[in-house]
């Protein structure tokens, strides 16, 4: 009986896996993205290639509730730096949590960033704000943007020492309320020295003031 049960556990492992993995496309499939509107993120990786991406899991939304009161306050200042849908409906927001930006006249002055990111899916139909996920001192999305209105792609480091980033991806999708993460495996695909900088936050041409 007990070999039945360990064969039967083995073979739901194995099928959970392969169907998790079955859900989860091939990058290329995002190959439009990757080459247009990621391009610069791309571009900070010297040997970045969607082909040494693999799947490592699947997870869902943290869709923690989030105070939506604050709109306005966030266009003040962010709005430029937020991803949002084709149709205007939703935007992701990964910069307000991590990036200390105040108005200063017409001036947009940072005054550091924080260690933690939290990312926010805003709904506009709804007037609702959810915490979709959340990341620690050693991870870094640096760029998102919508593959549909329904579906987007987000991007950042892994940084599996101190000083060597490696890059990450997620394929988030607001039907599901699902992410899937890919991992690179190739450990020389080094994000460069000078980081990355998005052109979303380029464009606001911000001023440092970090103490």
């Amino acid at each position: 009986m007990k070999k039945c049960q360990t064969l039967f556990l083995f073979v739901s492992i194995v099928f959970t896996a392969s169907k998790l993995f079955a859900q989860a496309p091939a990058l290329t499939t995002y190959k439009f993205q990757f080459q247009n509107e990621l391009k610069a993120w791309v571009n900070s990786f010297p040997k970045f290639l969607l082909k040494d991406f693999k799947f490592d899991r699947m997870y869902g939304f943290a869709d923690t509730k989030q105070d939506s009161s604050g709109l306005q306050a966030l266009y003040s200042i962010y709005k430029p730096a937020l991803t949002f849908s084709p149709d205007r409906n939703q935007f992701i927001d990964i910069y307000s949590s991590c990036l200390d930006l105040e108005k200063e006249g017409k001036r947009i002055v940072s005054y550091g960033y924080e260690v933690d990111q939290q990312i926010d899916l805003w709904d506009l139909k709804k007037n609702s704000r959810m915490r979709i996920s959340f990341f620690g001192s050693t991870e870094l999305i640096q760029e998102a943007v919508w593959i549909n209105d329904s579906m987007f792609i987000m991007t950042g480091v892994i940084w599996f020492d101190s000083h060597k980033a490696n890059p990450v991806i997620y394929i988030g999708n607001t039907n599901t309320r699902k992410f899937i993460e890919y991992k690179c495996t190739n450990t020389n695909c080094i994000q460069s020295k000078r980081g990355f900088n998005s052109p979303k936050l380029v464009r606001m041409r911000i001023i440092k003031k970090y103490i």
